[in-house]
């Protein structure tokens, strides 16, 4: 007999890459990730790392002036959501979970 593997959810992921453009991929099947666009943020500021909240459901980046943006996954607008200064050193990235 055989054995059928349940598929597992499909999810989306989203990519940075070092040159702050910001890619999506569906997981459910094998493609290349989708160019959303670049990330710009104000005054010269660049993302330093992304993370999605699945509480609202919103990814977000976090500045190298200490700032954390909405970024809506459609096209790449960034909202201000807390102006911090500038991170420590010692932070790489920001999780919200």
């Amino acid at each position: 007999s055989l054995l059928a593997a349940t598929p597992a959810k499909s999810e989306v992921l989203y990519l940075l890459s070092l040159d702050n453009e910001l890619y999506r991929l569906n997981t459910d099947f094998v493609s290349s990730p989708a160019l959303v666009g670049e990330l710009i943020l104000p005054d010269g500021e660049v993302p330093l790392s992304i993370d999605f909240r699945a509480t609202d459901r919103f990814l977000y980046t976090l500045g190298s002036a200490g700032n954390i943006y909405e970024i809506d996954t459609l096209n790449p607008v960034l909202t201000p959501t807390l102006v911090s200064g500038a991170p420590d050193d010692e932070i790489v990235g920001v999780d919200y979970e």
